[in-house]
């Protein structure tokens, strides 16, 4: 497994997704704390948080696929 992470070069595609994932996560974040500091809640239900989450990780992942 680690020879073909090596050959194929694989072990950046796993870096940058964990450095997608935190990206996303500490967005998520920041959007959520501004808008409780306004006093606007942009996500009030679970269904809200999974829209946001969903389009961030398409957008994400879609540009890494046509790469």
């Amino acid at each position: 497994m680690q020879l073909d992470l090596v050959k194929n070069k694989f072990g950046w595609y796993f870096k940058g997704a964990i450095i997608a994932n935190i990206l996303m996560i500490a967005l998520l974040w920041f959007v959520m704390y501004i808008s409780q500091i306004e006093g606007d809640l942009i996500a009030t239900t679970h269904l809200d948080f999974f829209v946001m989450i969903g389009a961030m990780v398409r957008a994400t992942y879609r540009f890494e696929i046509l790469r």
